[in-house]
């Protein structure tokens, strides 16, 4: 690991902590860089601010790792994968959860959910196309279904085990996609 990456896990990790005390909304730059004993300008060398540190966690710590998987085949790993995540992270993710505005817990899900339908729709396609309004429909359609789920699951401090989750999610959503391509597509 490099020493920019030591400096940004370092950043990242002092968040975290301080999301276990204080509401996002409330943290600032200063209580970032005493929590992790750095200079503010260490820290704006990194992040332009603490938007961009909760966009970066997230990003590296998860978003990637769904999206290089995501496939028909196993696109429920990457569920698993995510609610296992947001389990191990639940203070941090609830305190993002209940925040709204410039890059909310909300917009990174929709972000992902976009990049992966895309995906799957893509792979689904074989060779036909859907309209630019269907393609909406389904992202708004899975995004909802899914945040809605996922925020009653986590405001509920995750009293349900992600398997569970996971499982039920996909009793509801199994091959769903694939009928609405197979009656849609052109």
């Amino acid at each position: 690991m490099s020493n920019s990456q030591i400096t940004e896990t370092a950043i990242a990790n002092a968040l975290k902590e301080l999301t276990k005390k204080k509401l996002f909304k409330d943290i600032s730059i200063q209580d970032i860089v005493s929590e992790c004993g750095i200079s503010r300008k260490t820290f704006y060398n990194h992040f332009q601010d603490k938007y961009q540190l909760a966009d970066w966690i997230f990003k590296q710590e998860i978003f990637g790792k769904i999206l290089s998987t995501t496939t028909i085949r196993n696109w429920k790993q990457g569920s698993y994968d995510l609610c296992h995540y947001l389990n191990d992270n639940r203070t941090f993710y609830l305190n993002l959860l209940r925040f709204e505005g410039q890059n909310s817990l909300k917009q990174y899900l929709y972000d992902l959910t976009d990049s992966q339908i895309r995906l799957l729709v893509d792979e689904l396609l074989d060779g036909r196309t859907i309209s630019d309004g269907d393609m909406k429909f389904i992202i708004e359609f899975y995004y909802n279904a899914f945040i809605g789920t996922l925020s009653v699951w986590v405001e509920q401090d995750m009293e349900d085990s992600p398997d569970n989750i996971v499982e039920r999610w996909c009793g509801l959503v199994d091959n769903s996609l694939e009928n609405f391509i197979r009656k849609f597509a052109r």
